[in-house]
């Protein structure tokens, strides 16, 4: 067989079966835009119905079978968003390197952290702070005893 598809991989048990289906189709749906040939792991129906019915078993044999797939007929890896909290994301990410798969990652539109609203906080009010010609330079000293240290 000939490996020129790109495998969608990403969480799952996480966000729910529906859910799932929705986004694994959404990143099939973009790529085959781009003209990718795509292979989709919810289309697959042995496999998700043995992880679905067959507790511990099933869900690594569906696992085995994807990996197995994606050797076979895979060139690349797409990673959808939030794919680090899946374990089985996880470890076709890491099957995907040691096949030496190129992987891609879903692009999407974040909410800003905290941490960066701070940052930017804080850089706005540096240019504020310019702008108003106060610097280190223009701070002089109240009186001679409280000198400048160099």
């Amino acid at each position: 067989m000939k490996r020129d598809k790109i495998y969608i991989s990403g969480p799952v048990s996480s966000i729910g079966l529906d859910e799932a289906r929705r986004r694994f189709g959404k990143a099939e749906a973009d790529l085959q835009k781009q003209g990718y040939r795509t292979c989709n792991p919810m289309k697959m129906r042995f496999p998700v119905w043995l992880a679905l019915h067959c507790g511990r078993f099933g869900y690594v044999t569906c696992l085995l079978t994807q990996l197995l797939w994606m050797w076979w007929t895979c060139s690349c890896i797409y990673l959808l968003t939030d794919w680090h909290t899946s374990d089985g994301a996880r470890l076709e990410r890491s099957f995907a390197r040691c096949l030496n798969l190129t992987a891609l990652y879903e692009q999407t539109k974040r909410k800003p952290s905290p941490v960066s609203k701070t940052a930017e906080a804080f850089a706005e009010l540096g240019k504020a702070v310019a702008a108003c010609g106060v610097n280190d330079k223009t701070i002089k000293p109240k009186s001679k005893k409280h000198k400048r240290i160099k």
